[in-house]
């Protein structure tokens, strides 16, 4: 069978590519339009590139595309793909904007399927309109290729060695670039009421008094200025110990990691996943969606300022108690790229 896939958006893109590959493997035509960060990381595997000017519906059997907020290009050739009769599979990689995702001016473009990570994704796009005979929870593509280098480093011994300090817990500081992308002025209502900036102080100020004798790196976010996060790790860092960290893989810090905290990246659900504690602090958060944190089981989430200290109390607790074993998201992931082609073929046996 001829799939064609798009995508704008590194997530998404990243998600769609898994699965592109898979297909590709499986000994089906698998066509990438060359769009954005799909086409630039598409070169690596044996797929065919598409100029983005070029798309056409004959032939085509699937059109799998990863979604984006900002780029409408992949929802654009889903509404070509949709009036052709051609089945329609949307990737879904996070926890935001379920009907946004599909809607173009006042159009909802619902996919003959819509993949949602998880059973909250799944109930809240439900809530946001998104047709529920669309929807099914697949795990995250992108996700599973991370867990599967994670289960792999975390137990190593070497990068143990490298990263662990002697007589010092170690803790992660995952950084994201809210006051870049948002600005500094949490005040703003369209704002998402914090940025790295006010959350990094405030985790060092209530660590030191819990775990004065914890090690912390600092993960910086590649949309970070150069050397932007070291200069604001010494301005709040007081008598802590730790450091700016740039290692080849954020996944290299596992095996000597006792826990995680930051805001809402990625990289903290999948530490979650993997049985890591992790401390959630989103101080006057304004956006629900972001508030999705605050339900996972065993998780510490803190929007309200005075909670902080509570709430890394409680975190820390759990970091004393050690690494759990991965939760039973793990597999749902692990085995979301397997799924979604599985779909995909389903589909084509349909028509």
């Amino acid at each position: 069978m001829r799939v064609v896939c798009a995508g704008g958006d590194p997530g998404g893109s990243r998600c769609v590519l898994a699965v592109a590959a898979l297909l590709a493997e499986l000994g089906d035509e698998v066509q990438v339009m060359n769009h954005g960060f799909l086409g630039k990381e598409s070169t690596h595997f044996p797929i065919h590139l598409v100029a983005e000017d070029a798309f056409t519906t004959e032939g085509v059997d699937c059109f799998l595309y990863g979604s984006s907020s900002m780029d409408t290009y992949a929802l654009q050739l889903s509404e070509q793909a949709l009036a052709q009769g051609i089945p329609t599979v949307h990737i879904c990689d996070n926890w935001s904007s379920y009907s946004k995702r599909i809607t173009l001016g006042n159009r909802m473009l619902a996919p003959d399927v819509y993949c949602c990570m998880d059973q909250q994704a799944l109930q809240d796009a439900v809530q946001e309109g998104v047709p529920p005979d669309s929807l099914v929870v697949t795990g995250q593509p992108a996700l599973a290729r991370d867990l599967e280098e994670a289960s792999t480093k975390r137990h190593d011994p070497l990068l143990r060695q490298r990263y662990a300090r002697s007589g010092h817990p170690v803790f992660v500081f995952v950084s994201e670039p809210y006051r870049k992308v948002m600005g500094a002025d949490t005040a703003r209502p369209d704002h998402c009421g914090f940025t790295e900036y006010e959350v990094l102080l405030a985790f060092a100020d209530a660590l030191r008094h819990i775990c004065p004798e914890a090690f912390v790196y600092v993960l910086p976010h590649p949309k970070h200025d150069k050397g932007e996060m070291e200069q604001l790790w010494e301005a709040v860092r007081g008598n802590l110990h730790g450091e700016v960290v740039h290692p080849p893989s954020p996944r290299d810090l596992l095996p000597a990691a006792c826990g995680f905290v930051g805001m809402g990246s990625i990289l903290l659900y999948e530490a979650w996943v993997l049985g890591y504690p992790v401390l959630f602090l989103q101080p006057g958060c304004r956006i629900q969606g972001m508030r999705r944190f605050a339900q996972l089981e065993h998780g510490c989430y803190a929007s309200d300022t005075q909670l902080i200290s509570q709430q890394l109390a409680l975190w820390h607790q759990y970091c004393v108690v050690g690494v759990g074993s991965p939760r039973p998201e793990y597999a749902i992931h692990r085995q979301s790229t397997r799924r979604i082609a599985e779909i995909i073929h389903s589909l084509h046996t349909k028509r």
